[in-house]
């Protein structure tokens, strides 16, 4: 990590003990827990994101690894919470339509940030549909492309609550 930061040309080099506290911060909050005689229930309190399975060890080498692939312990009312985030901060009045291909893949979108593929996310946002009884929400396949049709009530208030989604 450190080589990748000398290697930016207008940065000023960061102390190598605030990467490693960095580092050491990311894998605590994302990474699987590391038990110890220290450690409670204190610590799985303390770092609820872990249950998502982001980061974990890569069974060749054993080094830390983003874990692509479904999460089974992604709720699916919070993946639909952040498919509305995301529609509402980048595509403010558009029409109700989003491509499972665009939630996959532009930077910032809800399967980038999980690791998750085109058919991952679907899977994860049916449960959210059901309980919705479909509030709008409809698959939709158009010229060989998988879309999401979305009430646009609910992805029109950026930072406010989405109306139709449970709890």
């Amino acid at each position: 990590v450190t080589a990748g930061l000398d290697s930016a040309a207008d940065w000023k080099p960061p102390n190598p003990s605030s990467v490693k506290k960095d580092i050491t911060a990311l894998l605590r909050a994302y990474g699987p827990a590391v038990r110890s005689r220290r450690s409670n229930s204190d610590d799985l309190v303390d770092c609820p994101l872990r249950e998502l399975n982001l980061i974990g060890p890569s069974v060749t080498d054993g080094c830390q690894r983003f874990s692509l692939g479904p999460k089974p312990t992604l709720p699916s009312e919070v993946a639909a919470y952040a498919v509305l985030d995301y529609i509402s901060r980048t595509r403010p009045g558009r029409a109700g339509t989003i491509t499972l291909s665009q939630l996959a893949r532009e930077p910032g979108s809800p399967a980038r940030a999980f690791k998750m593929s085109e058919t991952d996310l679907s899977a994860a946002l049916e449960p959210a549909v059901e309980v919705m009884g479909g509030g709008g929400w409809r698959k939709e396949d158009r010229a060989g492309r998988r879309q999401r049709g979305f009430p646009t009530g609910l992805a029109g208030r950026p930072g406010g609550p989405r109306p139709g989604l449970p709890g």
